[in-house]
C-alpha cells in the first residue's frame, strides 16, 4: 500500500490531463476517475523489499469506448513508447521503482461506457527477484532449463507461450510464431534457449528488430522487455501462471452483466493496421543450431 495515496492521485492527474486526455474527445472523460483508477492499480499491487523500496507494476493498459478516443496520428509504436516514458518519469519522480521499463498500452473495449476508463496493471516477471544481465560467456552454451512460464504477449491481447529451445517468428507458414504483415520478413527473428534464458537474435529482417525501442541484432531478454517486429508489439514475460487471466481488482459488482469482466487477454487494441497471428501446429523441424543464427532474406 502507498503511503500517501492522495498526494499520488494529484499528482497522476497532472500526468493524465497532461499525456493522456488531448487523446480522448473532449468531455468524454474525467481525469479525476482515470487517476483513481490509476491509483487503485499502483496501491493494489505495488511490492515493497527490504528496505521499504515500492515496485510499481511494469505492464499498464488503458481501455476506453472506442467513441471517446479521437483519431490517433502517428505510429502506434511510437505512441505507445512516449506513454510510458512520461508515466515512467512520473512515477519515478514520487520514489516508486519498477523492476522492468514500464510498458503502456491503449486498447479500446465496446463494453465500456463513453465515459469509463479500464485501467489494468501487471507485474511481467516478480519485482523482488534479483535478475542478473545474461553474460557473454553464457551465450552459445547449453540450452539448459526453460524459465518457469516464458511467455510473449501480443498486440496486449494474446498469450504465446515460449516451451521449445528455438521459436522462429516471421511471416512464412512455417515459422512458429507467424506474423501475416508485409513489412514482418519472411524470416524474421529467432528466439533460442541459451543457458537457461531467451535470447533474441534478428535474422537480418529488412524492417529490423527492437528491444525497447532500441534496434537489435541480439538481446538477452528480460521479463518486460518489448520486441517490436515491424509495428507489432511483443512484451516477453515469465512466472508461475504467466499473465494475469483475470484482474480481482475489478471484481464485477453484484447482479452486474457479465460484459463488464475485461481482462487483460480480453482487450482489443486499436486495428493499426489490422493484422492476424497463427501459431505454427508443429515445432518437430526447428532450425539448425549455431552460435549465430543467419538466415535468407527477403
Amino acid at each position: 500500500m502507498v503511503s500517501d495515496p492522495a498526494h499520488l492521485q494529484k499528482e497522476l492527474r497532472r500526468w493524465v490531463e497532461r499525456v493522456l486526455m488531448p487523446l480522448l474527445r473532449e468531455g468524454s472523460l474525467s481525469p479525476e476517475a482515470m487517476a483513481a483508477k490509476l491509483v487503485k492499480e499502483i496501491d493494489e499491487l505495488a511490492r515493497h523489499d527490504a528496505g521499504g523500496n515500492a515496485y510499481v507494476p511494469d505492464q499498464f493498459t488503458f481501455s476506453f469506448h472506442p467513441d471517446a478516443l479521437i483519431g490517433l496520428a502517428g505510429n502506434l509504436t511510437d505512441i505507445h513508447a512516449s506513454l510510458s516514458q512520461s508515466l515512467e518519469d512520473q512515477l519515478t519522480a514520487l520514489d516508486f521503482r519498477a523492476a522492468r521499463r514500464l510498458h503502456v498500452s491503449l486498447a479500446t473495449d465496446p463494453t465500456l461506457d463513453v465515459g469509463d476508463v479500464q485501467v489494468i496493471g501487471w507485474h511481467s516477471g516478480d519485482p523482488l527477484k534479483v535478475t542478473r544481465e545474461l553474460s557473454p560467456t553464457m551465450l552459445g552454451a547449453d540450452a539448459g532449463t526453460p524459465p518457469e512460464e516464458a511467455f510473449l504477449m501480443l498486440q496486449g491481447r494474446r498469450h504465446f507461450p515460449l516451451e521449445t529451445e528455438e521459436i522462429r517468428i516471421g511471416r512464412l507458414l512455417e515459422n512458429d510464431l507467424v506474423i501475416d504483415d508485409p513489412h514482418v520478413s519472411r524470416r524474421h527473428a529467432l528466439i533460442r534457449l541459451e543457458a537457461g534464458r531467451y535470447v533474441l537474435y534478428d535474422l537480418k529482417s529488412t524492417t529490423g528488430t527492437m528491444v525497447n525501442g532500441k534496434l537489435t541484432a541480439k538481446s538477452a531478454l528480460r521479463p518486460g522487455d518489448v520486441i517490436t517486429v515491424a509495428n507489432v508489439e511483443l512484451v516477453y514475460g515469465e512466472g508461475a501462471g504467466g499473465p494475469p487471466t483475470e484482474s480481482p481488482e475489478y471484481a464485477r459488482p453484484e447482479g452486474a452483466p457479465e460484459a463488464e469482466d475485461v481482462t487483460p487477454l480480453d482487450l482489443r487494441p486499436f486495428d493499426f493496421p489490422t493484422r492476424s497471428f497463427h501459431q505454427n501446429p508443429s515445432d518437430d523441424e526447428l532450425p539448425t543450431t549455431s552460435s549465430e543464427p543467419e538466415a535468407p532474406n527477403d
